[in-house]
């Protein structure tokens, strides 16, 4: 079990943690990189299927940032997307006491595929409601998110160039 779990962190941390750091060694700030990374999850979270690539891109495009970490970290959440979008639809409904659609993930991405447009009409306000309270969510998420990668992407850095230093003496 723990070679498994071992296997698991290692793999992890080749196939997307060291990818991402080397961005650091190529000259991005640890602000731009985290920002480029938490704004990846976060969007990549929203409650509506196909909105979250366009959304990552006018960001980076917007705030400079590096398009290629934001949209592997918003295809990296795909599947938690997925997996939270009825929690939020649901949680807005309660909220918003708004009658509940009783549909589920696969009902709903079914309606979606079979005609894009109806589904939205007959979504649409569950939808928004969703969309509410995933923004609320969001706020303490991407604080907490950023000024954390931030912490991480800072010791690395400077153990990085301390490691540089050491190599040129």
């Amino acid at each position: 079990i723990l070679n498994k779990s071992c296997y698991k962190v290692s793999y992890l941390q080749e196939k997307f943690l060291n990818p991402l750091l080397g961005f650091l060694k190529q000259g991005i700030s640890p602000e731009k990189l985290a920002w480029s990374v938490t704004l990846g999850a976060v969007i990549g979270l929203i409650p509506v299927i196909g909105v979250s690539t366009i959304l990552c891109a006018a960001l980076a495009l917007a705030f400079r940032l590096n398009m290629v970490v934001i949209q592997a970290v918003n295809y990296f959440v795909y599947p938690l997307q997925l997996i939270f979008l009825v929690p939020f639809i649901r949680i807005g409904e309660f909220v918003f006491r708004h009658p509940d659609v009783a549909l589920t993930l696969r009902e709903r991405l079914e309606m979606v595929r079979a005609d894009w447009w109806d589904a939205m009409q007959k979504l649409w306000l569950s939808n928004i409601m969703g969309i509410a309270v995933w923004m609320v969510l969001m706020v303490p998420v991407t604080i907490i998110l950023f000024y954390s990668l931030v912490f991480v992407f800072r010791k690395f850095e400077a153990k990085e160039k301390q490691v540089r230093v050491s190599q040129d003496r």
